[in-house]
């Protein structure tokens, strides 16, 4: 709502100053106008910047992924912890791969849910 308050203001002050001949009111119009539609534009990248975010954190592929990507590196890190003996980096590890596989079991279902409420949508179609 500010942007489009800075922009009409804006507007006005230019054509007002284009009227009664001041530059410089004319020139203050024109840069509170772009300040307000740069602005703008600003805030729609954000909003669909943070749409894409959003769609990416319920992606249930992606996040099958990294529950994959985290058992990996805790198994190695508790496989680690052991060759070392060091059973705070083998506990770190179990408690990692542990979640991993959690992970990986929460979203493939949730994939393999989708995946059926889109077979039964196309058969709907049909």
């Amino acid at each position: 709502m500010e942007n489009i308050v800075n922009k009409t203001t804006g507007i006005l002050k230019e054509n007002v100053g284009y009227v009664i001949g001041n530059e410089r009111m004319e020139r203050e119009g024109h840069d509170q106008r772009a300040q307000a539609v740069g602005q703008q534009q600003l805030d729609q990248q954000e909003q669909e910047r943070q749409q894409k975010i959003n769609e990416a954190k319920n992606d249930p592929n992606l996040n099958r992924a990294g529950g994959a990507t985290q058992e990996a590196g805790g198994a190695a890190k508790e496989t680690l912890g052991k060759i070392l003996g060091n059973e705070s980096m083998q506990a770190e590890g179990h408690n990692d791969r542990v979640q991993g596989k959690g992970e990986q079991k929460i979203y493939g279902d949730k994939a393999k849910q989708e995946a059926e409420a889109q077979r039964q949508k196309q058969q709907q179609q049909q």
